[in-house]
């Protein structure tokens, strides 16, 4: 099958990059699912090396796939591979065989002698990755569950890595919140509709490390052509007559890539207008609560003022209550003080008229006796008299004295 690139850029070297010996490379958490309709996504196929490791793969031939070196772990046995086509799981499976390793770089072939049987192969680069490319990148792996994800990745710097003899290398960046989990490594890096990179190794967590096709283009040519098969025309001839179909294949690919992020970015403004009226709605709703609870405060605080004021009454009440009882209690003792006078008066006057009387007495038995006195001798009638007057004055003391306490 023809696989010819036939639109060539101007060479751009990166410079002088650090040394990095290359682990496994891993495959997207986050990222966007692809769709069974995507000819780009279609292209990417699912590896089980040895019915072991995990890794992806794109098929650029009938009967040829472009992988990582590393997904062979055992250099010494003849490495057989269970690939499987398609955008999820579980999906159709064919055999093939580990093909030959890259003289340099994490790539390698792997050969199916029955064929894909797929509807679009991809073009390699024969042109050298410059910073700032952008591109689209697919993998498989324990990120992406059973639906193959992408992620549209910039390249932003190039290294020499120290494993697999030197091979150029170059780091695309993820955009978004994309992260690398196990299994994305040979994943395919499509820049401008072709194959420039394959996924090699992390290099952070937004980071990915790629080997460079179009660093081992012409090894690719000679190693596919070297195997040629029924149904495969010279890969990479010189002249393609399908050249037409090819650049609208890609084009058609573009397209969809645009729609879907149109549809993509629709449905995130539709679930940001969702997410802003319930934020209004929230708000108006914290609003309400805000005038709910001032109403509650303002009623606290009028029932608090009412109760300060009706303690401050019944403190004034007991104060009031304290001087009517500190009153009364001086005034218990002012007819206290006047009842023990008033008893001491009359025990005078008592001792009195006791003296009088004795004194009466003698005088009666002087005259009884026969002798005579000039002192006047006072009557029964006089005495009865005497002691009304008395009573009458003791009687008025003790009336006054109950008046005063009863005021």
């Amino acid at each position: 099958m023809c696989k010819r690139l036939l639109l060539p850029l101007v060479l751009l070297c990166f410079g002088a990059g650090s040394t990095l010996v290359i682990p496994q490379a891993s495959a997207m958490e986050g990222g966007r699912e692809t769709r069974v309709e995507e000819i780009e996504a279609n292209k990417v196929v699912r590896l089980i090396v040895n019915g072991r490791s995990l890794c992806t793969g794109v098929a650029i031939d009938e009967h040829w796939v472009l992988t990582a070196e590393h997904c062979r772990k055992n250099k010494d046995e003849i490495a057989t591979v269970d690939i499987q086509r398609g955008t999820t799981l579980p999906a159709p499976s064919i055999t093939g065989v580990w093909h030959a390793d890259a003289p340099s770089g994490d790539i390698a072939l792997v050969f199916v002698e029955s064929g894909l049987g797929l509807a679009h192969y991809a073009d390699i680069s024969r042109d050298a990755v410059r910073i700032n490319d952008a591109g689209t990148n697919y993998g498989w792996g324990s990120g992406t569950k059973d639906v193959l994800k992408m992620s549209h990745q910039k390249v932003v710097g190039a290294y020499t890595a120290s494993g697999f003899n030197q091979g150029a290398m170059f780091v695309s960046e993820n955009e978004g919140v994309t992260k690398n989990r196990p299994g994305d490594s040979g994943g395919p890096l499509f820049i401008r509709g072709t194959v420039a990179g394959i996924s090699s190794s992390i290099g952070s967590s937004v980071k990915t490390n790629f080997s460079s096709v179009p660093a081992v283009y012409d090894w690719i040519v000679r190693e596919v052509n070297s195997r040629p098969q029924p149904r495969s025309t010279e890969f990479m001839a010189e002249i393609d007559p399908g050249v037409a179909d090819r650049i609208n294949q890609r084009i058609l690919a573009a397209q969809q890539q645009r729609a879907i992020a149109l549809e993509i970015a629709e449905t995130n403004a539709a679930d940001a207008q969702k997410a802003l009226e319930r934020a209004t709605e929230r708000e108006a709703l914290a609003a309400a609560n805000v005038d709910k609870a001032q109403q509650l405060h303002e009623q606290a605080q009028a029932l608090h003022d009412s109760a300060a004021e009706q303690i401050a009454q019944a403190q004034q009440a007991q104060d009031d209550a304290r001087q009517v009882v500190a009153h009364a209690q001086r005034e218990q003792e002012i007819a206290q003080a006047a009842l023990v006078k008033q008893q001491q008066l009359s025990e005078q006057l008592v001792q009195e008229l006791e003296e009088e009387k004795a004194q009466r007495l003698a005088l009666e038995a002087q005259v009884g006796a026969g002798g005579s006195s000039s002192a006047p001798v006072l009557s029964a009638e006089w005495w009865r008299g005497f002691f009304g007057v008395l009573a009458a004055l003791v009687g008025g003391g003790v009336a006054g004295w109950l008046l005063a306490l009863r005021f």
